[in-house]
């Protein structure tokens, strides 16, 4: 359906549900999973972009190769997961270091590949974005049990919160905000605390509880 979002944040929610819908049918990552998921991402922008090219723009097509291109980023994430000695198939550090720049060269490809057709991925076509990228996951995988431990304990409530108040903060948060504008006449800033705690809240609920 041809209809501009509600807003533009929620699209990142479409790009998660994705993920975990086939991480649901997949089960528990291993590298061959990965790496087949990867090829499938690349084949199928290539066939995207091909029947763009020759016959036009199809739209369903075209939103599923948008979501891609962020799952092949995603991608890069879970290949860390690897690095953990719980992770399947952990062997040499070179072979595991080799895995996730090879993603990071892919969905680099894939993202500018889309882009030199669209003009729509901002700064997703740098390769310092990637390298950045990589660099926190290593930083904190080197150094997050120690950064872990001394925490104070507001961060890690904060922490706790992070997906959840990121799920609830638009469509939850803007529909308070609109109810404590037309329905009890609040100004300005009481309508922003409230609906920030309304949201907090709520988040905490759907973390601790659910």
């Amino acid at each position: 359906v041809r209809i501009k979002p509600i807003t533009g944040v929620l699209w990142t929610l479409c790009v998660e549900l994705v993920f975990y819908t086939i991480v649901s049918i997949i089960g528990k990552f291993t590298i061959k999973k990965l790496i087949l998921l990867e090829v499938i991402i690349l084949i199928y922008n290539l066939i995207f972009l091909y029947i763009t090219r020759h016959f036009g723009e199809i739209y369903f097509l075209h939103y599923i190769a948008r979501i891609t291109l962020f799952l092949s980023i995603i991608l890069i994430g879970s290949a860390f997961n690897f690095y953990s000695d719980q992770g399947e198939g952990t062997s040499k550090s070179a072979a595991k270091t080799s895995l996730i720049v090879s993603f990071a060269i892919i969905s680099f490809f894939v993202v500018n590949n889309y882009n030199n057709k669209f003009n729509t991925m901002g700064t997703y076509t740098s390769f310092g974005t990637y390298i950045l990228a990589i660099s926190i996951f290593g930083y904190l995988y080197s150094f997050g049990p120690i950064l872990i431990r001394n925490l104070p304990k507001i961060i890690t409530f904060a922490a706790d919160l992070v997906y959840p108040l990121y799920l609830l903060h638009a469509a939850l948060g803007l529909s308070f905000m609109a109810y404590l504008r037309d329905n009890l006449q609040f100004p300005p800033l009481g309508i922003i605390t409230g609906a920030s705690f309304f949201v907090i809240l709520i988040s905490w609920l759907l973390h601790y509880l659910i």
